[in-house]
């Protein structure tokens, strides 16, 4: 079975939810002070507090006032000017102009040895988008999809026969956490006056034109963090992609099944050169960016304009295209099956879609955008705002030689 080793770099913040009990909580999780988000173990800080004879039956008692009344906003006053959070107590620090002292911050998923990841069933699923965009394309499908039609039903499915590996994230040296905390805010392309595209942002109930960065209807995320600022290291990790199947047994089910019950399935699997799978990537990546630039010019905001947003995009298109060993995927938020980033269907992200809810007042439903920002400083030290899709990775193939004799009880099976 060919084993495929990739480096996986963040390249624009990535975001793998968690369940949403796991939420960062102001006062519990994190205190945002002097610009500064402080993310601590709450369950750290009341043990060490309980070990210390010297700060039980004060601070404890104090703490626990505060959360029987209940009061986060007085709890956190506490911790900030007791100095509680310490070594040993700290996950990480993050800096930013946007912070907000009282709102959640949606939690990266980790593993259960508190490692940031990107699951590899997370990577498994922009693959599979890919390969269906593929299949579909070659078949010359138009029309709603049949997933039996490109995969076979779930007995006998294609996606059996490619596995891969969770994705363990650090930064270059290893020294500090590799996620970061970022404002997003979304974007929708709206039908104006005299029925003209025009974009907005989200705001409550209604879309307004300008951009408000201090609104209340901005959401905080724990993203794996990219080089925002060109002096510090952008999350990173190795992960496997095992393609295709072995010999034996695996070869005869697959001639024997599958291959009956999925036309030219085999066009995918007989592609066991690791090149053809980052050239697939890289084309439905380029039309992907496309169609966003085409949306993007579309559906126009001052907002975007002014910061060279579209200079963003053109950016990604160049890293795509670098070389034949390495490509971006976008994983993550807008990434599932029916979206944007997966949708095969749709050779056009601009025409409008009929709301199938009726007790909408408007007549057009159109896409959002999930937009990330933040402030970096420039070449000439002014401070400017960024814009940035989220969930860009590159994936660079290590030719280093790997064992095709890799346990399946580590690999993902989405």
């Amino acid at each position: 079975m060919p084993v495929f080793r990739f480096k996986l770099q963040v390249i624009t913040p990535v975001h793998i939810g968690m369940d949403r009990s796991k939420d960062y909580i102001p006062g519990f999780d994190f205190i945002y002070h002097n610009g500064e988000y402080i993310v601590y173990s709450f369950n750290r800080l009341i043990s060490q507090l309980s070990q210390s004879q010297q700060l039980q039956s004060s601070v404890l008692n104090a703490i626990s006032a505060y959360l029987s009344n209940p009061d986060l906003k007085g709890l956190i006053d506490y911790i900030r000017s007791q100095r509680l959070v310490q070594h040993g107590i700290e996950l990480y620090r993050w800096r930013t102009s946007y912070g907000k002292e009282k709102k959640t911050i949606r939690r990266h998923i980790q593993d259960g040895m508190g490692n940031w990841i990107i699951p590899g069933s997370s990577l498994k699923g922009s693959i599979r988008g890919i390969l269906a965009t593929y299949l579909y394309r070659l078949h010359n499908l138009s029309g709603d999809i049949n997933e039996s039609q490109l995969f076979g039903g779930i007995d006998f499915n294609l996606m059996r026969f490619i596995h891969v590996t969770d994705c363990i994230m650090k930064t270059g040296q290893n020294r500090t956490a590799p996620v970061g905390i970022y404002p997003v805010k979304i974007f929708s392309g709206d039908i104006g006056p005299n029925n003209q595209y025009v974009g907005r942002w989200k705001n409550k109930d209604r879309h307004v034109d300008e951009f408000n960065p201090y609104d209340d209807f901005v959401t905080y995320y724990e993203m794996l963090k990219d080089d925002r600022l060109g002096s510090e290291e952008p999350a990173e990790g190795e992960f496997f992609i095992l393609w295709g199947w072995d010999s034996g047994q695996s070869a005869n089910f697959f001639n024997n099944n599958i291959k009956n019950h999925v036309q030219n399935v085999d066009y995918i699997l007989k592609n066991t050169d690791p090149v053809w799978i980052i050239k697939t990537i890289q084309e439905h990546t380029n039309r992907f960016l496309e169609k966003e630039i085409s949306y993007f010019e579309n559906f126009q905001n001052q907002a975007l304009t002014d910061e060279s947003f579209f200079d963003e995009i053109e950016w990604l298109r160049q890293e795509n295209n670098r070389d034949q060993n390495s490509c971006l995927l976008r994983v993550g938020a807008n990434v599932g099956w029916h979206s944007i980033t997966a949708d095969w269907k749709n050779y056009d992200f601009v025409k409008e879609r009929i709301s199938r809810n009726q007790k909408k007042n408007f007549k057009y439903q159109l896409k959002t955008r999930k937009i990330v920002f933040d402030l970096i400083p420039s070449q000439n030290n002014d401070v400017i705002k960024r814009f940035m899709l989220p969930g860009f990775v590159k994936l660079t193939l290590i030719k280093d030689p790997v064992s095709t004799n890799c346990s399946d009880s580590s690999l993902s099976k989405k």
